[in-house]
């Protein structure tokens, strides 16, 4: 069985862990270090816990804030969203030594949330032409 936990904040579900700000304020910190401290700290409390697979990292650019998940992005701007990204060599560290291929000690599934604001606007705009052609 695979098993993983979303943890965009951290560790949330478990009593006492860290919970760390949402992304669009980390994106606000413009601080790609900080960012790769907190995936590192998240690796350290996900895998105490025994999940070994995380959802975190939105790596998306947000264009329309009247889609309700902006503030799981960093920022607008495609360079610190860029940026950002070092929360994966955080979340996925160094690996074992003796490993010869580096395998990391968390494996983290990324969030590619871009399509989706494409997507509600094209669904729309469908919605629109049906109502006019119907």
């Amino acid at each position: 069985m695979i098993y993983g936990i979303d943890s965009v904040h951290g560790h949330n579900n478990v009593y006492m862990a860290t919970i760390f700000p949402h992304n669009v304020g980390l994106g606000a910190t413009r601080d790609p270090e900080f960012v790769k401290k907190i995936g590192a700290a998240t690796a350290r409390e996900v895998t105490a816990a025994g999940t070994t697979y995380v959802f975190v990292a939105c790596i998306a650019v947000c264009r329309d804030t009247r889609w309700g998940r902006c503030y799981a992005n960093y920022c607008e701007d495609h360079k610190i969203v860029q940026a950002m990204t070092e929360i994966i060599p955080g979340l996925q560290g160094e690996g074992p030594a003796n490993s010869p291929k580096g395998v990391p000690l968390l494996l983290a599934k990324q969030r590619l949330w871009h399509a989706l604001s494409s997507i509600w606007e094209m669904m729309e705009q469908l919605k629109a032409s049906m109502r006019t052609t119907l």
